[in-house]
């Protein structure tokens, strides 16, 4: 886990400049630093000790033979297995980490092979130094960020956007349209950014660069048009198991203190399950909030009993100055005000020693944990051409105000409020995003569970992302294997979601081999902060009123609470950077 920055054919380059942008994003690997020079290509990386701590898997690794330079952030899970087969076929290897493994993988396969092949989080860089060509490639969930700026024939990369600011190349002119972008999704998805040059390469996709010109290439993506509706639900149920359990395996391994995050959810509760059945202990960490609402304390205690773990409870509270310090961290406006507390959990964290966080995340996209009883009604489960009411072609503002219902003070003030002309260039956002949801389901049940795994990709990972690496804390999470994903698309979603025990059952009767029903069954509470509290106690009219001039709209006092927040990041953001 670490953080890479580089640079080809620019003007103005140098390693100093390379050192900078490392500087920026020092938090990402704090453990050691390298900068090299290939001619015209600068290749740094930030390390991030989680893995063979010695100086062996020190990044970028240099192939003498064939001239090719790699360097990557993030975990290569099944590094063990591929490491074997490379063992086989002759291969000798220095190091006991993942880096030297994808390097050869990648000599051994190609390219096409080699992101097939590799299971994990990763953002990577790969510096042919004899053809001058680079290849950047993102993993298929999002986990680890990647932007790049290609202008005038050389490319910039970095693992944040703040560090490709450091460089003297760097044009910072502002996408309007990114704005937008983050009003309608409450962050700015790929390939976009708030810089109308600069780009965030998409999860599941790779970039080639070579003589001046990039091409780019999605080599995953999940579909629902390739249903097996032979495969029966016990078999399924014991397939997503053995999954499940091979996830958990090839993650549970690092060389660092690590700890599990429990809030007592359904998502947690899995993990700290896979930890027990093979008789692994591990230190659980809960957050609590004075605003009992935003707790599920004492399921986590249950969770805790039952498994006889260590743990530990850290109190979120927050004032004015830690809030605002805090939303500074963030490179682009973002919207979820959940990444505040996961910061601050964060923060405490990394001061009780440890490098790795186990996480729940991805449960409710993975099994449709965001589905309500309504979804289960005909109107959502017939095919696209007999819906009506929510016609989700044509931007409709009722199918996206359903979608993100906690945010719809947001689309009723952009459709009442905005100008006919404005609202037209909103909703053409909405359908060129949602367009590519629409054409791999048959039904609108399907199209929001792709939805919400284009919401995990785009902003739930980067939260995550963000609130731990700004503190040097690795964060994994079993529930987002791929394998996981694809073979959830390809079984009947009445298999693991049904209008009476909603989503997640595979997971859900997993654990009932240890817990009591009230106790998996109980209400969906999802882990988030009490903004309203906060909001009414800070000064949030100043950055309300710069978002609203930068959107070319009216100044509102009286948007509620949750829109303030969007507006509020906005405005931080905007005064920083603009």
């Amino acid at each position: 886990m670490c953080g890479i920055a580089g640079f080809i054919n620019t003007k103005n380059g140098s390693l100093e400049v390379l050192k900078k942008m490392q500087a920026e994003i020092y938090h990402r690997g704090p453990d050691e630093q390298r900068s090299l020079e290939f001619n015209q290509a600068f290749i740094g990386f930030n390390r991030l000790s989680i893995i063979d701590l010695s100086s062996a898997s020190m990044q970028p690794i240099y192939h003498e033979e064939s001239k090719i330079v790699l360097s990557f952030n993030g975990e290569i899970y099944n590094f063990l297995e591929l490491k074997e087969d490379l063992l086989e076929k002759g291969y000798t290897f220095n190091s006991e980490g993942d880096a030297e493994v994808l390097l050869k993988t990648y000599l051994e396969y190609g390219l096409d092979t080699t992101l097939e092949k590799i299971n994990g989080m990763f953002a990577i860089s790969i510096y042919h130094i004899k053809e001058d060509r680079l290849i950047l490639a993102r993993d298929r969930m999002g986990k680890k960020p990647l932007y790049y700026q290609h202008i005038d024939n050389s490319v910039i990369y970095a693992s944040e956007l703040n560090a490709l600011k450091k460089h003297p190349n760097f044009i910072s002119e502002l996408e309007p349209t990114s704005a937008q972008r983050y009003l309608i999704f409450g962050g700015v998805p790929a390939p976009y950014t708030m810089y109308k040059n600069t780009k965030k390469l998409e999860a599941g996709t790779y970039l080639v660069y070579e003589n001046s010109s990039i091409t780019i290439k999605k080599y995953w993506e999940l579909s629902f048009k390739n249903r097996d509706t032979s495969i029966s639900r016990e078999e399924a149920y014991e397939t997503f198991h053995k999954l499940l359990n091979s996830s958990f395996d090839i993650r549970k391994y690092a060389d660092v203190p690590k700890a599990l995050y429990l809030s007592g959810g359904i998502d947690s509760t899995i993990i700290a399950k896979l930890f027990n059945d093979q008789n692994l202990k591990i230190d659980s960490i809960t957050s609590t909030f004075e605003n009992k609402k935003s707790n599920e304390e004492k399921y986590a205690q249950e969770v805790i009993n039952r498994y006889g773990f260590n743990s530990k409870k850290i109190n979120i509270e927050l004032d004015q100055d830690e809030l605002f310090a805090l939303m500074s961290k963030m490179d682009e406006p973002f919207a979820d005000s959940a990444i505040l507390p996961t910061m601050q959990m964060s923060k405490l964290v990394k001061e009780l020693g440890y490098k790795v966080v186990f996480t729940g995340d991805g449960g409710d996209e993975l099994l449709g944990g965001y589905h309500s009883r309504r979804d289960y009604s005909p109107l959502f489960t017939v095919p696209f051409n007999h819906l009506s009411k929510y016609n989700i072609h044509k931007g409709s503002w009722s199918s996206l105000k359903y979608l993100n219902p906690k945010y719809k003070s947001i689309y009723g003030f952009m459709k009442h409020r905005l100008k006919s002309v404005e609202r037209e260039s909103y909703l053409n956002i909405i359908d060129e995003t949602l367009e590519p949801f629409i054409n791999n389901s048959t039904t609108f049940l399907e199209f929001k569970q792709l939805y919400t795994i284009f919401n995990m990709q785009n902003f739930y990972n980067y939260k995550v992302d963000r609130a731990t690496m700004a503190y040097s804390i690795e964060a994994r999470s079993p529930l987002q294997d791929y394998r996981l994903f694809d073979y959830i698309f390809k079984i009947p979603t009445s298999f693991y979601a049904s209008p009476k025990k909603k989503g997640k059952q595979f997971l859900k009767e997993i654990l009932e081999e240890d817990f009591d029903k009230s106790f998996i069954y109980r209400k969906k509470q999802g882990f988030g902060m009490p903004i309203g509290d906060y909001i009414d106690k800070l000064d949030v009219q100043k950055y309300v009123k710069l978002s609203s001039d930068y959107l070319g709209v009216d100044f509102d006092k009286t948007l509620e609470n949750e829109s303030k927040y969007y507006y509020l990041t906005l405005g931080l953001w905007l005064e920083k950077n603009s």
